[in-house]
């Protein structure tokens, strides 16, 4: 498959998963069960087995490994219309990460089985979920990199960068996600004081303006270079 064929099908995320979850409905319970999550409510830890993969009807839900001293380390974060929990399904092996809910939000769980069985029947949502572990295994090389070679300042600005790309802004220039000060700070790899006094920087320069947890991206073309990204 050429790059075109994938960049087309990334276009048709939505429709993709939405035929996937509508497939799901028409069985109805056990295949597919909907639940409320609360705000820092686990769905699922390291270590246990999965059962099914997850689809976000709104909210927002971090996958995490917790290293030393308890400390988090993101290891990716879905919003409305993502579907994540598949990769130890496919690869036949238990969690290697947690998960929980950033904020209330609404999943649905579909079952392993259902979702095995339709990767096999569709052509597109195999291709779809390829191209999203591509994405997000390059997301994470480059922050691995990124918490080895790159200063503190310019990581906070790449996580500023990340947050654009991933999901967007508001037409107010507010940025679509809203983060905690730790869950940023564990992002880019940082203390939560380091974090908020480069964020301070970013404000003085005039690249942002802070509004409690709600960050405006004044300058994006400034935040790139900042992040050190072309």
């Amino acid at each position: 498959m050429n790059p075109t064929y994938y960049d087309d099908l990334f276009s048709q995320k939505q429709k993709i998963l939405q035929e996937f979850l509508d497939a799901a409905e028409a069985k109805g319970s056990p295949t597919v069960i909907s639940h409320l999550y609360k705000a820092g409510q686990a769905l699922f830890h390291s270590g246990t087995q999965p059962f099914g993969v997850y689809y976000i009807h709104h909210g927002l839900v971090k996958l995490f490994k917790s290293g030393k001293a308890g400390r988090q380390h993101i290891t990716y974060m879905g919003a409305a219309g993502d579907l994540f929990g598949y990769r130890a399904l496919l690869a036949g092996e238990l969690y290697k990460v947690s998960a929980e809910a950033l904020v209330d939000s609404k999943l649905s769980f579909i079952e392993r089985d259902f979702f095995m069985d339709f990767l096999k029947k569709d052509k597109l949502l195999p291709h779809l979920l390829l191209k999203t572990l591509s994405l997000e295994l390059g997301d994470v090389e480059d922050r691995l990199l990124g918490a080895v070679q790159v200063p503190a300042e310019q990581r906070v600005a790449r996580v500023l960068h990340f947050l654009m790309k991933n999901y967007g802004v508001s037409a107010e220039g507010f940025l679509n996600i809203q983060l905690s000060r730790s869950d940023m700070a564990q992002l880019s790899d940082t203390a939560d004081e380091t974090l908020m006094r480069y964020l301070g920087d970013l404000e003085d320069k005039k690249m942002i303006l802070r509004s409690k947890k709600k960050i405006k991206i004044l300058d994006p073309g400034a935040i790139r270079n900042e992040a050190g990204i072309g």
